[in-house]
């Protein structure tokens, strides 16, 4: 109940600054997308690891193909051979767009940390195709890699560290 408390205050204080610099500054732009990971979970030798979850930015496009801000998202995971786990991260986010028409390509970068259940760096680049569905709305769809760290405790009782590594599949919109 507490991790779910401390996930809806990030997720209101995201939106509510939101709200003010969308009336302060022109070039605000924001971005949800929502994604399935499935991966590895750093310790075992196969696929063994199923994840999804959404992520949302915030900040200002600096020219027609350059994004700067920060995001916060939500990643819930099955492991294999463990139990299921919560990902909060939080990130700074970059993005380049590759032309302006109606279907750009694009590149996007994803780092910073994440905590709850999985703690640790998270790191997630990712190449897609944007879909301009009006002026200020578009599609985005991409295909990326993501890695979070994590600590787990192995049969001995032993602290260990770990890195999910997942393959991504994202679809979303910027607005």
């Amino acid at each position: 109940m507490k991790r779910i408390l401390i996930v809806l205050v990030l997720l209101v204080s995201t939106f509510s600054y939101v709200s003010a610099q969308q009336i302060q500054g022109g070039r605000y732009k924001g971005f949800v997308d929502l994604t399935l990971k499935p991966g590895n979970d750093g310790v075992y030798k196969k696929l063994n690891s199923l994840g999804f979850g959404f992520t949302t930015s915030h900040g200002y496009q600096v020219n027609k193909n350059i994004f700067v801000g920060a995001g916060v998202g939500l990643d819930f995971y099955k492991l294999d051979y463990f139990d299921s786990a919560l990902a909060v991260p939080v990130f700074a986010n970059f993005r380049a767009n590759i032309g302006q028409g109606s279907v750009s390509p694009f590149f996007d970068l994803k780092a910073g940390y994440t905590a709850v259940d999985i703690s640790g760096l998270y790191l997630s680049p990712s190449i897609g195709a944007r879909i301009g569905l009006a002026k200020n709305l578009g599609l985005n769809v991409g295909l990326g890699y993501t890695a979070q760290g994590y600590e787990y405790y192995s049969y001995r009782y032993t602290t260990n560290r770990a890195y999910i590594h997942s393959f991504n599949i994202s679809v979303g919109i910027d607005f």
